[in-house]
């Protein structure tokens, strides 16, 4: 199992200056382990910041712990782990703010944050682009 170290340089080697809002959202919901021993990964593009603070914020409130967070078939994905004794108030406001950002995210550019309707495209890469930002790619 990586340490929290070794996941912050990993993705410095990959990503680097991309993943700053990353970090910036560890600083501000630390507890919530981003880069934490359960979290296998946390991998989102800077377009999709807004979507998933209030996600941490929840998570935090009701003392959840990031299992993954990362985007898959161009929407965001939310892994989490509940905490001992939580009360099913608590899991459904989790449950349901983690669902509206998914659905919004679906619709968002990952990049640029910008509303995106368009196809994500056929090659594959699993990132929801607007067209300004698929044509900077």
């Amino acid at each position: 199992m990586q340490t929290r170290e070794e996941k912050i340089a990993r993705l410095m080697k990959y990503g680097g200056e991309g993943y700053t809002h990353i970090f910036k959202l560890d600083e501000e919901f630390p507890e919530v382990g981003l880069f934490g021993p359960d979290c296998i990964g946390a991998d989102t593009g800077a377009g999709w910041e807004n979507l998933v603070r209030p996600v941490l914020a929840v998570m935090s409130k009701h003392g959840y712990k990031m299992g993954q967070l990362k985007a898959k078939f161009c929407i965001l994905r939310v892994y989490c782990y509940a905490p001992a004794g939580v009360t099913d108030i608590a899991r459904a406001e989790v449950s349901a703010v983690i669902a509206a950002a998914e659905d919004i995210s679906s619709r968002t550019c990952e990049y640029c944050g910008t509303p995106s309707n368009e196809n994500p495209g056929l090659d594959m890469s699993g990132v929801r682009l607007c067209a300004a930002c698929r044509s900077k790619r």
